[in-house]
């Protein structure tokens, strides 16, 4: 069952790339001399691991070593200073912003991409017919 699902795969691939390759050829010329770099391959597959593991695997190590009994007792009702929970403040209502903007302005790219994709297949129907 897994050998079938896996060839089915595989079909489906080579399906995509040889079509996507055909289309490629009419609109990038010299198609044919792009080739893959495997120095660069092999330094971003790389840095790839070496940043998962720096962000990732490092800060879960650092956790496992914090004993979470311990930590909530030392914890009262409003730890910290006041100037760090005004610090918090600033930082998550920041982080409220900034995500806000991001969201207002891909919304923006989205319509601007719809209504040019609109107005071009407009202006070329005018000009066909």
């Amino acid at each position: 069952m897994v050998d079938r699902g896996r060839q089915a795969g595989r079909s489906g691939l080579f399906f995509v790339v040889h079509r996507f390759a055909g289309y490629a050829a009419l609109a990038i010329p010299r198609t044919s001399a792009i080739t893959v770099n495997f120095t660069v391959l092999a330094l971003s597959v790389l840095l790839t691991v070496g940043a998962t593991f720096i962000f990732g695997v490092l800060p879960a190590l650092r956790v496992l070593r914090v004993k979470p009994q311990q930590a909530l007792q030392g914890m009262s009702r409003t730890s910290g200073s006041r100037r760090g929970s005004l610090l918090r403040r600033w930082l998550v209502g920041a982080q409220v912003f900034a995500c806000t903007t991001l969201l207002l302005v891909a919304g923006l790219l989205v319509v601007l991409i719809v209504l040019r994709l609109n107005l071009r297949s407009l202006m070329q129907w005018m000009i066909c017919c």
